[in-house]
């Protein structure tokens, strides 16, 4: 893993722990479109005060928060999901 996307992750962490927002778009960490789309519908739930939002590529640290996965990467990894015991997940 590149320093960059390790850094990256470790400040996603400390943000999921003290940020405000009830929504957390969980996004790629690639410049692609999926992260394009998070960040739009990010933007858009604030812009229009539905929820405030913001956009992660890791979901660590988040605690009392709606998680919203942007694609099947962002939750398996390898050949598992990694769901975290102290989440409450809602299907």
């Amino acid at each position: 893993m590149s320093m960059i996307k390790l850094a990256t992750q470790f400040i996603d962490i400390i943000k999921n722990r003290v940020g405000s927002e009830k929504l957390i778009y969980i996004t790629e960490s690639a410049d692609w479109v999926i992260k394009w789309i998070d960040h739009e519908l990010a933007y858009q739930f604030r812009k229009n005060g539905l929820i405030s939002a913001t956009t992660r590529v890791s979901d660590k640290g988040a605690r009392n928060k709606i998680l919203h996965y942007g694609s099947i990467n962002t939750i398996v990894k390898g050949d598992s999901i990694t769901i975290w015991e102290w989440q409450k997940i809602k299907l």
